[in-house]
């Protein structure tokens, strides 16, 4: 255990709880602090934007904590305390400074936080602790692995083993409650899937040709949008291969790549070779996404592994068809006519489906049809209802 500390290792935002959630709504049952380490607006940190929303609008008050790190600006703090959320920052003197969790308690104690949820690996260390100290139920989350490097597989393995000791484990996709399993979890598991708060409507032909044009892509050409971290279980690699097997059968396709990571670099020498014949479009990493998911005719997500990515969920909202691998929740999502189902690393079936999409007749009625089935299955409101009943009943005021 880290030796106490001074409050200085907790910031908080300076917007006060009766300001942000107001004195007259009533509570559903929990006051949670809900632990993150990111400082972007994606993947973990979307999960956690959207259950703060949706729980202040239930009248259940949420705290996020997040790591600050120098020089590097947080998008997502900025988010969560645009969305009503109290944002309280980590600060560390150093990685083995965990002074910051003593402060933590302290603050806790303070909010009358009873319960702790906490979301990636070093969250998940801070709120271990947290929970133990303040004698309250730890609910932690595991969103999906990444492998790039032998330190963050070992973090893997150390998670997989920490996770054996949350009170309740929420999982975005069966895949992953599963391994969670294969390692040693006895515990209870929900199986909660990352959702969707819609758009009003998708984007008009209107709209969507004006993306098309800022991008400087023709209104005959067909366009393959890919959006997410460049790291190997992304399988990138697999779609540029597949792209050359096709490229002299489909001189309209476009490929757009939005994201980038540890694997950029060498993703994007590859798509210099003859055989791609600068078909690829880098456009490195995006905050706002809107314009990139409207100027495409089709989205794929060839990755190796998955649990439930934000990704598809909002092609499906920009009514765009998927053409993706069969990994976690991909096949639920895709249905049965939402797009292109093919198995992971497999750039021969890829290039296949990849090749049907372009000379498909059906896209748009394929996109609106996984539009309709994500509005019916994924919803925002649903999930946040299913996250109050998992809040009542780990804390223990209510049932599951």
């Amino acid at each position: 255990m880290p030796p106490p500390s001074t409050d200085a290792n907790v910031a908080v935002s300076d917007r006060s709880e009766a300001s942000v959630h107001g004195e007259a709504t009533p509570r559903v049952g929990s006051r949670p602090l809900m632990i993150v380490d990111t400082i972007e607006v994606g993947g973990a940190g979307k999960v956690v934007l959207q259950s703060a929303r949706g729980l202040g609008a239930r009248g259940t008050p949420v705290s996020v904590a997040n790591f600050r790190y120098r020089g590097r600006p947080s998008a997502f703090d900025g988010a969560a305390r645009a969305g009503g959320a109290e944002v309280v920052a980590l600060e560390q003197a150093h990685r083995g400074d965990w002074s910051c969790i003593a402060s933590l308690v302290r603050y806790a104690r303070a909010r009358r936080i009873d319960l702790i949820e906490s979301h990636s690996f070093k969250a998940h260390l801070v709120g271990w602790r947290v929970a133990a100290q303040l004698r309250v139920p730890w609910l932690a989350w595991a969103h999906g692995w990444t492998a790039e490097s032998r330190r963050v597989r070992v973090y893997n393995l150390v998670e997989r083993r920490l996770l054996r000791r949350a009170d309740h484990v929420c999982a975005v996709a069966p895949s992953i409650a599963t391994a969670l399993r294969r390692a040693g979890r006895r515990g209870p598991i929900t199986v909660l899937a990352n959702a969707l708060d819609p758009a009003p409507r998708p984007p008009t032909p209107a709209e969507r040709a004006a993306a098309r044009a800022a991008l400087g892509i023709g209104r005959d050409s067909v366009v393959v949008a890919t959006l997410g971290r460049l790291s190997r279980e992304k399988g990138v690699d697999v779609l540029l291969e597949a792209i050359a097997r096709i490229v002299p059968a489909h001189p309209s396709l476009r490929v757009v790549v939005a994201g980038d990571g540890p694997e950029g670099e060498v993703l994007r020498r590859r798509s210099r070779a003859p055989d791609l014949c600068g078909r690829i479009a880098w456009l490195g990493a995006r905050a706002d996404v809107g314009d990139l998911y409207a100027a495409a005719d089709a989205v794929a997500i060839p990755s190796r592994s998955e649990g439930l990515p934000n990704v598809a969920l909002e092609a499906a909202d920009a009514a765009v068809p998927l053409i993706a691998t069969r990994v976690g929740a991909l096949p639920d999502v895709v249905g049965t006519g939402g797009g292109w189902l093919v198995p992971p690393d497999d750039a021969a079936s890829l290039a296949d489906a990849i090749g049907a999409a372009v000379v498909a007749d059906d896209r748009r009625e394929r996109g609106a049809q996984l539009r309709a089935h994500v509005l019916a299955n994924y919803s925002a409101a649903r999930r946040i209802d299913a996250l109050v009943a998992l809040h009542r009943h780990v804390v223990g005021v209510g049932p599951s």
